[in-house]
């Protein structure tokens, strides 16, 4: 019998979606500090990104999901359901535009996407949460 083995990725994505959903149900007591976390996890990965690899899309990104986070974490603490309400911007057009950035990476650089694609495809889900998936292509 063959087993599959979920990608790393998919495996940080449902964890952060599980933690949001737990989070959620307490309330602002957990929702602000779990959105402060994962915007600086975000700014991280910025960082980190750009220390690594250059890639200005993908750096853009991480830092617009970085403020996006932040700033859903903030007025989320007080009204959740007024947040779609009295700020749409934020959600709706932040929010998808970091994976929109990393699309535009592929093609703007598409050497060193291939590569840092490769070096996450082999990572392992506590290197994602240690921000260590992201390899240092700007000796290569």
């Amino acid at each position: 019998m063959r087993t599959v083995q979920m990608p790393a990725a998919a495996l940080y994505g449902a964890l952060v979606g599980l933690v949001m959903v737990v989070a959620r149900g307490i309330g602002p007591a957990a929702w602000t500090p779990l959105w402060i976390a994962i915007s600086f996890q975000l700014a991280c990965l910025a960082v980190i990104t750009w220390r690594r690899t250059r890639l200005p899309f993908m750096t853009a990104g991480a830092s617009l999901a970085a403020v996006t986070g932040l700033t859903i974490g903030l007025v989320g603490s007080r009204d959740y359901e007024a947040l779609l309400v009295a700020h749409p911007v934020a959600v709706l057009s932040l929010v998808p535009l970091f994976p929109v950035l990393m699309f535009l990476e592929k093609w703007a650089h598409p050497d060193v996407w291939r590569r840092l694609r490769a070096e996450a495809e082999r990572a392992r889900l506590r290197d994602m949460l240690l921000l260590r998936h992201i390899p240092d292509l700007r000796k290569l």
